[in-house]
């Protein structure tokens, strides 16, 4: 039986609600340029959302087979279960409702074929196919079950992550091979995040062991990232998810969640809601542009400013869980959203008076 970590569903919460911000903060990007101060810096500091989803997915599907060998047949049946048809289904309705909406979605057969290829039907689609393609690669990646191979194949990507941010466009003969190599969905500029997950799985108890001893240095760290963030910060630019700093960032993010939820998980209510926003991420991520969609076409919503951008985002993640929650009931409703069931929690029983 795989095992459960409290901490995962509070990471994937942070990780969710962080790309619900950045795109209700984008409502109001417009001209190169955000309405205030308060979309341009939620926006940005929220682009680490993304890459942490990857560490967290890479976590769990390498959790799930440390102790044991990998059935290829079972694997592959799962993930197109999992991710491959509800991929396939909410492309078919972001296109469906765009071309209700009046826009010319099916132009070219290259259009077509690039929606579900590398995910471009909607903006955060492209996602989902960089996680099948970690999948395609995860057979061979789960090999070494040795925890200082698997921390050595992390070392070895951040480099080979860096060189992907930073190389020109990729030239060959095929358009289709083309596409995939130079598009942002490509798993060369995710594979650091994912081989940090499989960090944690292998270095998990010493982590956890390492939030409550260097509490104080991961928080000065953390402080740190933060002043770093918000001086990169400029009007006019955008600064997107797939860039380098967030191959720094994005470590010291995980390690100072693991080290709040030392605290948070004090507050029964809290973890209550965390949990659930944390299960039902996936399902969060699929529909919260959508909403976004109708509620834009509903209602003015450029620009959103200070306290408007708080709301639109509470009524967007609200409304987003209580549909998953719908969809949950309709039969076969995996095919559409995958939300894991919870089990025996089994996170590491740390003797506090003795780190303190």
């Amino acid at each position: 039986m795989n095992k459960y970590f409290e901490e995962i569903p509070y990471i994937r919460a942070i990780a969710c609600m962080m790309v619900v911000l950045v795109h209700i903060s984008a409502i109001s990007h417009s001209n190169s340029f955000f309405a205030d101060n308060w979309s341009l810096y939620i926006n940005q500091i929220s682009r680490v959302g993304t890459p942490i989803f990857a560490v967290i997915s890479a976590f769990l599907l390498f959790n799930s087979i440390k102790d044991k060998k990998l059935n290829l047949k079972r694997f592959f049946k799962s993930r197109t279960t999992k991710i491959v048809l509800p991929f396939i289904i909410w492309t078919i309705v972001y296109l469906a409702v765009k071309n209700y909406l009046g826009k010319d979605v099916f132009s070219n057969m290259g259009q077509v074929v690039n929606y579900f290829l590398l995910g471009t039907s909607h903006y955060h689609l492209y996602f989902i196919i960089t996680v099948i393609q970690f999948y395609i690669i995860f057979p061979i990646l789960q090999l070494p079950k040795n925890r200082i191979v698997i921390l050595v194949m992390f070392l070895l990507s951040i480099p080979l992550n860096f060189y992907w941010y930073n190389i020109d466009n990729f030239t060959f003969d095929n358009t289709i091979i083309n596409s995939i190599l130079n598009h942002r969905s490509f798993i060369l500029n995710w594979i650091a995040y994912f081989m940090f997950g499989a960090v944690l799985v292998y270095f998990y108890n010493e982590l956890i062991s390492f939030t409550y001893k260097a509490r104080y240095l991961i928080f000065s760290a953390f402080i740190l990232m933060m002043i770093m963030m918000i001086n990169e910060i400029t009007h006019g630019v955008v600064l997107t998810s797939s860039r380098e700093e967030n191959l720094f960032y994005v470590p010291i993010v995980i390690l100072f969640l693991l080290t709040t939820f030392n605290y948070i998980k004090k507050f029964n209510r809290t973890v209550n809601v965390v949990t659930l926003i944390g299960n039902y991420s996936m399902g969060i991520y699929l529909i919260h542009p959508l909403i976004i969609i109708f509620l834009r076409e509903a209602f003015t919503l450029y620009p959103l400013v200070s306290y408007q951008l708080i709301i639109v985002f509470m009524v967007v993640l609200t409304l987003s869980i209580l549909i998953t929650q719908l969809i949950l009931f309709i039969p076969l409703s995996k095919y559409i959203i995958p939300v894991g069931k919870k089990k025996k929690s089994i996170t590491p029983k740390i003797n506090v008076k003795e780190v303190i």
